[in-house]
């Protein structure tokens, strides 16, 4: 069976960091970039893509210089075993936040915790 279309679903969550009990929740982060089609069909396990076998990760990131993604960390992934999470780390690089305005003072690093979903479809 050939698969003619990969699909992948990204949700986003900030990270909550320990914070005074009067300070207000940061909102959580925009994606400005995404990783593209091709992005995504060269990441997916090559092993799960021949099967037509889904998967779901959460990765775990500190937000870095420009909006991009630093030491990302595979948090969950399921089904274990068929590098899923490996493929979401190497995707990690095409994502980028949304960058403060510039007249704002510089941000902390913080941590972004966001699901990716890897799914095959013979549409």
């Amino acid at each position: 069976m050939i698969f003619s279309t990969v699909i992948m679903l990204a949700t986003l969550t900030a990270v909550p960091s320990p914070a005074p009990a009067m300070e207000s929740p940061a909102a959580a982060p925009q994606f400005v970039r995404t990783p593209n089609a091709n992005d995504i069909l060269l990441a997916y396990p090559r092993e799960a893509f021949r099967d037509g076998l889904n998967g779901t990760v959460v990765l775990d990131c500190a937000s870095g210089a420009g909006g991009g993604l630093t030491d990302c960390r595979v948090v969950s992934e399921s089904p274990a075993g068929h590098r899923f999470g490996l493929a979401a780390l190497r995707l990690s690089t095409r994502y980028r936040l949304q960058s403060p305005p510039p007249d704002t003072a510089p941000p902390t690093a913080k941590r972004v915790r966001f699901g990716l979903s890897f799914a095959t479809s013979d549409d």
